[in-house]
Formats: C-alpha cells, sequence, structure tokens
C-alpha cells in the first residue's frame, strides 16, 4: 500500500492524497508489520480550491539534498548515559557500563556513542547484550583505544521503526519515496506483549539532509513532522511462518 502526504514546510500542515488535512484527530496511519510506501511532497501553499495535483512543489534548495530518512516513535529519548566501570587500554570485545537512568530494556543490537575528553564521540555497534544489576555488559569490538573508568558512553535508542530514502525519489520536484517496514525489536515488545489496540508517535518524522558547499559538513535542510499511529493486528505475522 501506499501513503501520500503533502507536507507545507511554510505552515508545518500535512494534508492526505485528497487534499484533507490531517491533525492529532485524523492522524495518518499503518499497521504493525506491514510494508507501507510513503511518498512525501514539500509543498509550499495548499489551497483548497485547486487539485492537490496543483500544489506548488518547494524545490527552492539552498543545499542539495542527498539523503532523507522518515522515522517514528513514541518519545523523544535519543540515548541512555552510561559510565564505563573498567578502564579499557589496547583491545577488547566487550565493556560494562553503569546506567545513570536505568532503562527497563535496551535493543539486543544497536549503537554506542563513546565521548572523548575533548567532548567530542565516536560511533560504535554493539551486538549483545547482558544486563547487570546496575546497568549492561555490551558486546563490542574495540581496537586500540584507551578508556579511563567514569568514562560517559551512551546507549543510543533507534526509532520504533525507520526508512531511508528510496532511490527513485523525484528530489528535484520536492517528492521522496520510503518503503517503511512496521516492525522491530522495540515495536514488537510494545505491540506484541501488551494488549493495545494502537501505539500513538509523538509523529512521522521527515529529515532532509545534503552537504554544506561552503563547510563540507553534511546539514539538516529541513525536518517535518505529521501525525501518525501505528494500529495493532490480531494475527501478527510470525503466527503464519
Amino acid at each position: 500500500m501506499k501513503t501520500v502526504i503533502y507536507y507545507n514546510v511554510t505552515t508545518g500542515e500535512s494534508f492526505d492524497q485528497n487534499g484533507s488535512l490531517r491533525s492529532s484527530n485524523n492522524p495518518f496511519s499503518a499497521s504493525y508489520g506491514e510494508r507501507r510506501t510513503f511518498e512525501w511532497h514539500l509543498i509550499t501553499s495548499a489551497d483548497s480550491n485547486q487539485n492537490v495535483s496543483e500544489w506548488e512543489h518547494w524545490t527552492d534548495w539552498d543545499i542539495t539534498p542527498q539523503s532523507a530518512v522518515i522515522a517514528a516513535d513514541d518519545n523523544y529519548l535519543a540515548a541512555y548515559p552510561g559510565y564505563l566501570k573498567e578502564s579499557v587500554s589496547g583491545n577488547t570485545n566487550a565493556i560494562a557500563l553503569t546506567m545513570k537512568d536505568f532503562p527497563e530494556s535496551i535493543a539486543p543490537a544497536g549503537n554506542i556513542r563513546i565521548f572523548k575528553p575533548d567532548h567530542s564521540f565516536l560511533i560504535f555497534p554493539y551486538t549483545a547484550v547482558n544486563t547487570l544489576s546496575d546497568g549492561f555488559v555490551l558486546a563490542v569490538e574495540l581496537s586500540d583505544i584507551e578508556l579511563e573508568t567514569g568514562t560517559r558512553i551512551d546507549i543510543l535508542e533507534s526509532p520504533l521503526v525507520s526508512a531511508v530514502m528510496n532511490t527513485n525519489s523525484s528530489v528535484e520536484q520536492g517528492i521522496f519515496s520510503f518503503d517503511l517496514i512496521l516492525n522491530s525489536v522495540r515495536l514488537t515488545e510494545k505491540m506484541e506483549y501488551s494488549d493495545i489496540e494502537l501505539l500513538t508517535a509523538k509523529g512521522l518524522e521527515l529529515c532532509v539532509s545534503g552537504v554544506d558547499p561552503d563547510t563540507s559538513e553534511q546539514t539538516v535542510i529541513l525536518r517535518g513532522q505529521v501525525p501518525f499511529v501505528i494500529n495493532n493486528v490480531l494475527t501478527p505475522l510470525d503466527l503464519f511462518k
């Protein structure tokens, strides 16, 4: 299935393919476990007297878009702060963290953010987790690294669902296409282990970025957010396997 979104970059309003205004009382939606194509149109106006095909698309880019992602989550948490239990010198395949705020659970695989003394940071993937009374042991491959006890290391939280821009997107026309799979470890825990009919996300967010020609740095060009809910299902896909 495909959902078409018209997002007004001037007002922040969002409309469906029929030109109907969407809001928290009438959000966009998709069902847990499905694969849904989202076609996101960036527009500068939405005249109710015009057909949606006549609405002017936003293409006045100061920086050329090179990538885009959509994501949905039910909270605004980006990371859980932790601190290294024991120093690391050289190579290791596991680290133990004491957590400042102990989360109920974290993803079985993901990324950590190691802060350096100058406040810059490095990102590394972890592949497994063991729970401690006050933190976690993470399986992570680190080479030629020196870390002191107490080094700040964040466990990054992934959104419930996300997707990167399809190659067939018409960026020059202000149109971005995504194939979003409504499934993840976090989403499964919320949908299959709780008796809920739907999950109200904080929104479905679009982030468009490109390289600033003046600084050669990846720069966010635009963020847009539309109301979004994920409907639960009575028969998860796993039951058919």
